[in-house]
Formats: structure tokens, sequence, C-alpha cells
């Protein structure tokens, strides 16, 4: 069934992007039925000096029988070329194989560099379309279409593109920012509960490194808090939607401003290592159980209350700032993440030091929250007992 998404709200938020070093910015408009504005702000901020140019579509087949027929008509009715590449649903579509495809469908449709790569759909759609647009003739204009929350507060801003090769996931990719990201709101609701809890998890992280993002400039009060924010509103969250995207894209554009490739030093958690909190328990569990199986969301979740239980063994945070988090998961029904089997701890540590942020062999690398909640640092030597006894705690809770 085809979906129409309602008419343009006329409180459309803006967060701009801009890149140390580089004029260029880009922005994130956020906001209900901004989707049907779409060739407006092609117009404005990627087919520039009344030039135009093909878009080739890429979604996948959940998304497809959403959103593609009022975007393709809608791109139609200003006299857009276009034309779709429709993949699989979930992770499935991240694989090399699907991204030879896309280079086909590219070439078939004859794009050049001028011509666009529009992602309409969640995390897997936009990392796809992403490193095709990076890598095909060196780079084709790319333009982000989150219909996920999780992409619309994440994984559609910032320029992080890949796929996944054997069991790493993310292994093949590079940084390629879009000229413009489309956030509507309205797509939330057709969302399954399930995919609305995985980007809470996503929105909770950035109320917990928020001291970070801001690159420790701003000091935090209990009334500016990101996370007391959350608190307050707790099973409420959805009712604050737009205004929660654009707070958590704001923090990621801060982050990404500063250090957009991940550049900054390797200690420096301040710099985009930030946003990996959580990240490097998550792809293990990712990987140990089969991608598509957990949900990215998910693994989050559970990888962020496993961070602060592996600061809480290492005295870099308090029991009472590990419960408050574990609190806040709860009343969010992101704790604890019910898991289809469970891993070997064996298993996870191994896939954990295959991760690409461990830098040593003889300890693991994690981004670590401190107190007061919003700071962090990087440990590149946790003992891998450590990380056991947090990995059993957490096999236990469940």
């Amino acid at each position: 069934m085809m979906m129409t998404v309602t008419p343009p709200s006329t409180s459309l938020q803006t967060v701009s992007v801009a890149l140390a070093g580089c004029p260029r910015t880009y922005p994130i408009i956020i906001g209900a039925g901004v989707l049907n504005n779409l060739p407006l702000l092609l117009k404005i901020h990627v087919f520039k000096n009344n030039q135009s140019g093909k878009v080739l579509i890429v979604t996948d087949k959940t998304v497809a029988g959403l959103y593609l027929n009022t975007v393709e008509n809608s791109l139609k009715a200003e006299g857009v070329l276009t034309q779709t590449f429709v993949v699989p649903t979930g992770e499935i579509a991240k694989t090399a194989d699907q991204l030879s495809q896309l280079y086909e469908a590219c070439h078939a449709f004859g794009i050049s560099r001028r011509d666009v790569v529009l992602a309409l759909g969640g995390g897997v759609v936009g990392d796809l379309s992403g490193y095709a647009a990076a890598t095909y003739y060196r780079g084709c204009q790319f333009v982000q279409v989150p219909t996920t929350l999780l992409a619309q507060v994440d994984s559609s801003v910032g320029g992080k593109v890949a796929v996944n090769f054997k069991d790493v996931k993310n292994a093949i990719g590079t940084f390629y920012q879009p000229s413009l990201v489309v956030a509507d709101t309205a797509c939330i609701e057709t969302l399954p509960q399930r995919e609305r809890l995985a980007g809470l998890a996503e929105m909770v992280k950035y109320a917990l490194i928020e001291q970070a993002a801001l690159g420790n400039e701003t000091p935090l009060t209990a009334e500016t808090s990101f996370l007391a924010h959350y608190e307050a509103v707790g099973s409420n969250w959805a009712e604050n939607l737009p205004s929660l995207i654009a707070n958590c894209c704001q923090l990621k554009a801060a982050v990404v401003a500063r250090d957009e490739q991940e550049s900054a030093a390797s200690d420096d958690a301040t710099g985009r290592v930030c946003l990996n909190l959580g990240h490097t328990f998550a792809h293990a569990y990712e990987s140990a159980l089969g991608y598509g199986v957990l949900l990215h969301g998910e693994a989050v979740a559970i990888g962020l209350m496993q961070a602060f239980w592996l600061a809480e063994r290492l005295h870099l945070v308090s029991t009472q700032t590990a419960n408050r988090v574990q609190n806040l998961l709860e009343t969010l029904n992101l704790f604890p993440i019910a898991l289809p089997k469970l891993p070997t701890v064996d298993e996870l540590v191994a896939l954990m030091r295959k991760d690409k942020k461990v830098l040593k062999a003889d300890g693991l690398r994690f981004v670590l929250p401190t107190d007061p909640i919003g700071s962090l640092v990087v440990d590149d030597t946790v003992p891998v007992a450590d990380v056991i006894a947090v990995l059993e705690r957490y096999h236990h809770a469940i």
C-alpha cells in the first residue's frame, strides 16, 4: 500500500552541518510533511544555478511500498528524470554484491558527477547508497531522505558510509558528506514499535555523551541537560519528537564540525570517537547473532548499559550513575533487550578484537563514560577480564 505523508509543517527546523576547514555546509531539514517539499529543496541546495540532473532513488522493499510513489511523482512533476533501485530490507542489503548491482544501476541510468544518488530509507539504505555515491566516478551528489528514527537522528548525518564484509560490520567504507538531509517526522508514524525503540536508543546515546559532544565548552546543569529532559518526559518522549531529533542532530553536527573523519587524537573523547559509546559491544552482538536479527538500535541499548557497567568496574562512574542510566533505559523499554539466542562470551570478545577501533593486542579499546554523565574518556587497555564480567552480567540480567 502506498502512503501519503502529511501536508508540510509550518514549523520546519533546520540544523546546519559546517565542516572544519571546508566552506561547504549542508542543511538537515526536519519536520512533518517536509517530504512534499523535496523538489524545491533539491533545487535550492543541490541543483543550483537553475541546473537540473538525474536522480537515482535507492530504497528497500518495505519503504518502496510506503513512500516511493510520493517521491517519484513529486520529482517527475517538476521534470526531474528519475530511476529507482530497490534492495532487500535489512542488513542483508549492505553487501558487496548489492553494491555491485547498484553500480550497474548507476551505469545503466547514465549517472554523472552532477547527478544525485538519493537514499530513501533507513541506515542500511543510506550506508549502501552513500558508499556508491562516494565511489562512482569518484563521487556524485548524495542526498539522504531517512525514513526511520534511527537514521534521522544518527546514520544520515555526518557522512559515514559503508558496507559489511565477512563478519565485520562497516568494514569497507569511507567518509562522504551528503548535500542535503530531509527528515520527515511523519514517516516515524509508520514504523513498528520495535523500530521506534531502536531509534530511541541512539537518541539516548546523545543524552549520555552531551558534554563531550559540545566539546566540554558549555557546562551542563540539571535544567539544560538533555538527559534530564529525557527523564522528565519519560515514556511520553514521542510527543516532543521533532525537537528531540533536532537536538540529536545539533549534537552530532557539533562533533562532525570538529572532527569530520575521526582524525582527532585517539584519546580525545570530544572528537568523533565519542559517537561510538556502546558501539564496540553493540557491533559484536549484531555480528554474533547475524546481521538483521538484532536491530542496530537494540544492540546500542545493550552496549550503552554495558559501557556504564564497565565504567563502574573501572571506577570511572559511581554505582548511582550506572543505576540512573539503567532506570532510564528501563523506563523507555530499552532494558533489558531480549536476545533470540545467547552468544558465547568468547565469541563476543573475539569479535571485539576485530573491531576497527581496537588498537592494541593486549587490551580492548572502549569509549567509556565518566562522572558527571555526558563526559567520556577513551581507554585502549581495558582488561579483557572486566569485559567478560560485564558480558556475563548482562546475560544473567536477561
